[in-house]
This record gives structure tokens, sequence and C-alpha cells, in this order.
């Protein structure tokens, strides 16, 4: 017959599953709480379509996007980059608890190179949506 403990006292022991499970739900709320995690600002890439090379100045790209994520300078002129990446964690993945993770992931790139005040050229990608 087992002793039963009273709880003030530190003797007391869990059960080795009931606190695997219980480690294992706190982890699910506590994935479902952390939710996403972002890094740059969000822009709306489909709006690069109205980009015209040798035509759109940079005023018109910080109306159509705001201000860049970084700039660069080069001998080819100045770069402009708009980033984003966003991480949300899947709920089913309780895998954790063995060190296998995974999440949706998705990456918004687009890079604007100038010559003077115009768009000499400009590149996106897009992974993950």
């Amino acid at each position: 017959m087992k002793k039963v403990v009273p709880v003030n006292n530190a003797r007391y022991s869990l059960n080795p599953v009931l606190s695997t499970l219980i480690i294992a739900f706190l982890s699910v709320m506590v994935l479902s709480v952390g939710g996403c995690v972002t890094a740059g600002k969000n822009f709306d890439i489909s709006r690069a379509a109205a980009i015209q090379k040798g035509v759109t100045t940079k005023n018109e790209i910080l109306t159509m996007f705001g201000k860049p994520y970084s700039k660069s300078q080069s001998s080819v002129g100045e770069t402009w980059m708009y980033q984003y990446m966003e991480m949300r964690p899947h709920l089913s993945d309780v895998f954790a608890l063995v060190g296998i993770y995974h999440a949706n992931q998705s990456l918004q790139m687009m890079f604007i190179t100038f010559q003077g005040d115009i768009v000499q050229d400009y590149n996106i990608t897009e992974q993950g949506k």
C-alpha cells in the first residue's frame, strides 16, 4: 500500500506518466499562446506590379511601401530592401519535447536599386505563402 504524504511535505512525488502528460499539456499551451514570431515590416508585395524600371521614383516607392527595412550604397547605385518574415508554430507538433520542432514560415523580400532618384531594377523573393 502506498503511503499518502501531505502536500506541505516536500517528500511527495508524481507518477512519471502523469508528469510527462502535464509537461506535454503545458508545452502545447505555451506554443498556442506564444503564437507568432515576426521580423521586418509587413508590406503589400502585390504593389510591386506598379513599379516601372526607368520611370518610378523614390518618392513613389515610399508612398507604395513606406520606409525600407534597410538601405545600402554600391557602385551600381542605392539599394533599398523591404523584408518581412513570419513563423507560426503548429499546435499539432508536440514533438518539441523530443527536440523536433516545425513551424509555418513565410518570407517576403524585395530589393529595389535606384540610379539617382529613379528605379533601375528590382527583385522579389517570396517563400512559404
